[in-house]
């Protein structure tokens, strides 16, 4: 086998790594100092200045990838870098998951706006590989604008819907046909798409404005509605999570008390699992919080579930009845 001196140097030559690295600087550089990088960091300013989940925010969003040209004409700047520099690498997060391939052109506390390519044979692979396992849809909570650049397939629209049971499912709302030039618009609290199939690959310029409020990431089985997993779209919320679960498998009941104030602010899903670690690490002082929660929440739902569950703990548990209040 042959090792060509460019790929030679890429494994061991400290100089030529740098002056990749430095040239992959220089060049989003120069493309944000371009009138489309302007025209992009301008419209990404303005919408982290307006109300979040506002319409003149929305507004700006919907432009910016509704008039997409600037979009190909950044994807040609860089193809033309890496063609000249076969072993560049953009100065751009990047992600892959083997279908679905995405670079993230900017990246806000209230917008993150990117490029992404789905491989229809790697989605169709996937499909085929799954043995009858969950069928997953996802639901972020922001408001998604992704326009279709080239390509076609189908996509699948998904909405959430509240049972009299007072359970969320979700459900199959439409099929359509994608094609250059489509624009799509989600609302990811109660919306979901996917894409039943691709032909060949597409390409998408998709824009997330993040939410005010971050409400949980949901998951549903699409077969049967059931709601599979759930989890905090709050990145804080979602490290907190971790330190709980880590202070319960660590048995340090010394915590409890502090476990037990994050039962009392943030998110209504985020005090519901302090509440519940709190339980897992400290039953008197979890089982405390409960009561509180299920007497005072000031969030409806809350607090009829954590009256459920104090009910059905009481049921199961009669010496949780011989558990004094603080």
């Amino acid at each position: 086998m042959h090792i060509g001196d460019a790929l030679a140097a890429l494994n061991s030559d400290s100089v030529y790594q740098d002056n990749l690295i430095t040239h992959a600087a220089k060049l989003k550089t120069a493309w944000q100092e371009s009138s489309d990088g302007m025209m992009v960091g301008t419209a990404l300013d303005q919408i982290a200045t307006l109300p979040k989940e506002g319409s003149a925010a929305k507004k700006l969003a919907y432009q910016l990838v509704s008039e997409s040209g600037w979009a190909l004409r950044w994807l040609d700047f860089f193809t033309a870098a890496q063609q000249e520099r076969p072993f560049l690498q953009p100065a751009f997060q990047h992600f892959t998951n083997g279908i679905l391939h995405s670079v993230v052109i900017a990246d806000t506390s209230h917008a993150t706006l990117s490029l992404a390519a789905l491989d229809g044979a790697a989605l169709q692979q996937a499909k085929r590989a799954t043995d009858g396992s969950a069928d997953i849809v996802g639901f972020t909570p922001s408001t998604v604008y992704m326009k279709i650049l080239c390509g076609s397939g189908e996509a699948e629209f998904y909405r959430k819907a509240e049972l009299d049971s007072g359970a969320t499912t979700c459900a199959a709302s439409a099929c359509e046909k994608v094609q250059p030039g489509k624009l799509v618009v989600i609302d990811g609290i109660s919306e979901s798409v996917r894409f039943a199939r691709a032909h060949g690959h597409i390409l998408m310029l998709r824009i997330l404005l993040k939410p005010l409020n971050a409400r949980p990431r949901q998951e549903f089985d699409a077969a049967t509605g059931r709601l599979v997993f759930q989890a905090s779209g709050d990145d804080r919320e979602t490290r907190m999570q971790m330190m709980l679960a880590l202070l319960r498998t660590m048995e340090r009941s010394d915590a409890a008390p502090v476990m037990a104030m994050l039962s009392r602010r943030g998110s209504a899903y985020m005090r519901w699992q302090a509440v519940r670690e709190t339980i897992a690490t400290d039953t008197r002082t979890g089982v405390n919080e409960l009561r509180h929660m299920a007497e005072q929440d000031d969030v409806p739902e809350l607090q009829a579930l954590a009256a459920r569950t104090l009910a059905d703990l009481e049921s199961q548990y009669p010496q949780i009845h011989e558990v004094k209040r603080a």
